[in-house]
């Protein structure tokens, strides 16, 4: 007993400093972020109930706002800094590894010795994709709790747990419509099992509590022609939906198997002893459990579906890794019980193997501390001296954003505007964000630079981050 809860404790002790530790440093904030905390403040200001949630960088995509309410309370306990939804998003992944180690001990009950139960708790809290998504405030990345919420629900004794389970996999929808591959496959064979065993309340209750995640989109359309969800995405043509003599169904097959092999297991050498020992425990399922094809066959869904759409990314694999998880654990004998703890110890081993990239400062943007850092000492600047016709901009290699789109988000919150990006010419001051010294600074070609390349440096600032610094300039 004193063993399983030293067990116990070191566990959720890994659990919770893999989520929450050097947030700060380490979670990416870039546009969509700033737009999503602005936009988030801007509904906490007027306490606004809106479906309307992030919105995709081309204008074309519109999710729903549960992903804004999900994070908001923890984005308002940290004044909407920067951090605060990432505080939120890894409070959510603790609890989607939380409910998918119950799912394991449930599952397999006493067919789990303590070490598979140990190896599989681990996988649950190391595994890369379920890690990085719980350490990065963006809408997509919640689509595995309502998953794992939803099978949770499924596991309990109760007469009305399908309509908490059809509503479950709907509001998955609600952070990302990429789910509905896998969402749909397993409602789908859920429906024809419900069917067969003419369980028609279970079925009834599963239809309602789909059909209530997905009634807002529709009300929503309906009274706000010509719609910004359903209706609008199929009169605009789908997104990213690519079409034309040009596409290869077979290739593109290709790539999101490799892209969901490396995103599962990582490195080369490992997919190839995972790829081998995923058909034996195929075989396997199929000779004496057909039933377990019901959670990975979501899993291949989410991978064959997206076939259609230009590129294969994270999100769109994201859906998949709670299935994947959960088919995993289910009840086997001999082979097919070896066959999965192997999967398990491959697949754990090369997360343990990402586990340094996880932690390291994101790339091609700055590390949202010097963000945060940077923005203060603006906001400081700012309520300190009379600073007219003020701009901004990001000049340095290592961050993209060089019209300082995320700081004009970020200040927004304190009220602090900025000349558009296209009126540097009509500015009077300008505050860089660089790594960059002076003398670089002034020799960039940045568009920014022009008018203010022998202007007075006004001040500069040393940020902790180093070698981040901000520049004051003035004409």
């Amino acid at each position: 007993m004193m063993k399983k809860t030293l067990f116990s404790i070191l566990l959720l002790s890994t659990l919770i400093l893999t989520r929450f530790l050097y947030l700060d440093h380490t979670a990416r904030f870039t546009r969509d972020e700033s737009s999503d905390l602005a936009r988030m403040h801007a509904y906490w200001a007027v306490k606004k109930i809106t479906l309307v949630g992030p919105i995709s960088n081309d204008n074309v995509k519109v999710f729903s706002s549960l992903t804004y309410y999900m994070q908001m309370p923890f984005a308002a306990a940290y004044n909407f800094k920067p951090v605060g939804p990432v505080v939120g998003t890894a409070f959510w992944g603790v609890l989607t590894v939380l409910l998918v180690i119950f799912l394991g001990i449930r599952d397999r009950g006493k067919a789990f010795s303590n070490s598979s139960l140990l190896l599989f708790s681990l996988l649950a809290i190391l595994w890369t994709p379920l890690l990085v998504t719980s350490r990065w405030a963006w809408n997509p990345h919640l689509v595995p709790f309502w998953i794992a919420l939803a099978l949770f629900l499924r596991r309990i004794n109760w007469k009305w747990k399908y309509l908490l389970v059809g509503l479950s996999f709907g509001l998955s929808l609600h952070n990302h419509y990429i789910a509905i591959f896998a969402v749909g496959t397993f409602g789908l064979i859920e429906s024809i099992f419900l069917l067969n065993k003419k369980r028609w309340f279970d079925l009834l209750l599963l239809a309602i509590g789909f059909g209530l995640a997905i009634l807002p989109f529709i009300l929503f359309d309906l009274r706000h022609p010509p719609g910004l969800f359903i209706t609008s995405y199929f009169q605009a043509g789908a997104p990213n939906v690519v079409a034309g003599p040009d596409v290869s169904l077979s290739s593109n097959l290709l790539r999101n198997f490799a892209f969901a092999l490396k995103e599962t297991v990582g490195l080369i050498w490992l997919q190839v002893f995972f790829v081998l020992m995923l058909f034996v425990l195929l075989f396997e399922d199929f000779k004496h459990s057909k039933r377990h094809f019901m959670f990975i066959v979501p899993v291949i869904a989410q991978i064959i579906g997206p076939i259609i759409i230009d590129g294969y990314h994270q999100r769109y694999f994201l859906p998949a890794t709670v299935f994947l998880l959960v088919w995993l654990i289910q009840p086997r004998k001999n082979n097919g019980n070896r066959a999965a703890l192997y999967l398990i110890i491959i697949i754990l081993i090369g997360s343990v193997l990402r586990l340094p990239a996880v932690f390291s400062s994101p790339e091609q943007v700055a590390p949202m501390s010097a963000v945060t850092e940077a923005g203060d000492g603006i906001v400081s600047i700012m309520h300190d001296n009379f600073v007219k016709n003020p701009n901004i901009a990001v000049i340095t290699g290592a961050d993209l954003d060089s019209l300082g789109e995320k700081y004009r988000d970020l200040l927004s919150i304190d009220g602090i505007s900025f000349r558009a990006a296209s009126e540097y010419d009509a500015s009077e001051n300008l505050f860089v964000i660089s790594t960059e010294d002076e003398e670089s600074i002034r020799g960039d070609q940045n568009v920014s630079m022009q008018l203010f390349r022998d202007s007075r440096l006004i001040e500069v600032k040393e940020l902790a981050d180093k070698p981040w610094k901000l520049y004051w300039f003035g004409i």
